[in-house]
């Protein structure tokens, strides 16, 4: 009889333990969300909104409405983002693709700065602003000798129905609607298709 109750004590033990794994994505979506929208509002000069991050082990990984607003004269930018993976293959090693969708609104003035770069905040130690320097191909290279955040996986980025809206100190409104693209990094070679 204990042999039974010992059986029986362990068995619904481990059916708690592999319940509590399959819904852990489910129930880390929130706390995600609350990190995703702490970080990055540590970093930008603005507001940020996060209407949901939807994480799961077979089907993608979703951040939807990630809204960040740096207010008049400098603009907003709100976007949705998708990993076709799920957290299962990425956790292998698979390769990742990333689909962007959303939409940019921002100012320009007389001398052609644009609002949104001063969305960011400078890094820390830089003492500089994006704005104070304008960026040149050798500072916007990568360090070869580096490792990638990704290691040997491959990385295809698809823009899709991406809106881009700027308003000149005239009062003239320009618009790019429905972008569209395709990056893809393998190592240090990128592909823009």
């Amino acid at each position: 009889m204990r042999r039974k109750k010992i059986l029986i004590a362990l068995s619904s033990f481990l059916a708690v333990l592999l319940l509590f794994a399959l819904l852990a994505p489910t129930l880390l979506s929130g706390y995600a969300r609350d990190v995703v929208e702490r970080e990055i509002g540590a970093r930008v000069n603005g507001s940020v909104a996060l209407k949901g991050i939807h994480l799961a082990w077979f089907s993608p990984q979703r951040v939807e409405g990630l809204a960040v607003d740096g207010g008049a004269g400098v603009g907003k930018v709100d976007v949705s983002l998708e990993v076709a993976q799920g957290l299962l293959a990425l956790a292998s090693g698979s390769d990742v693709t990333l689909k962007i969708g959303g939409s940019a609104e921002t100012a320009f003035d007389a001398e052609g700065r644009i609002g949104l770069a001063q969305l960011a905040k400078p890094a820390e130690g830089s003492g500089t602003s994006s704005t104070d320097k304008p960026a040149t191909a050798a500072s916007s290279a990568s360090d070869s000798s580096s490792a990638s955040p990704l290691g040997t996986r491959k990385l295809r980025v698809e823009l899709a129905d991406i809106d881009f809206t700027a308003t000149g100190p005239d009062g003239a409104v320009y618009a790019l609607n429905d972008i569209g693209g395709e990056i893809t990094l393998a190592g240090s070679v990128a592909t823009i298709a």
